[in-house]
């Protein structure tokens, strides 16, 4: 069982990893401000958010990080920096 386990969460780990590098090609397309609204919704957990703006192109991470809520920011702020 503990094999299986450990197959099964690398599985969802690889996938994962997919899923933010599709997300951050996405998110390095879109303008700034759009993307900032986006991702201050909710619709992503806030440690999604901070492993995808670490995956961003830093110029548009930063200009992303100015569009958002100056709260919101500084939480994903300290996540990213956490992670």
């Amino acid at each position: 069982r503990t094999r299986l386990g450990d197959m099964a969460a690398g599985t969802r780990s690889q996938n994962r990893e997919k899923r933010l590098d599709e997300l951050s090609t996405f998110y390095n397309k879109i303008k700034p401000q759009p993307a900032a609204e986006i991702l201050q919704t909710g619709t992503l957990d806030d440690t999604t958010v901070a492993m995808l703006m670490g995956r961003l192109q830093p110029q548009h991470m930063g200009k992303i990080m100015a569009s958002m809520q100056a709260d919101y920011a500084a939480k994903i702020t300290k996540i990213m920096q956490e992670l």
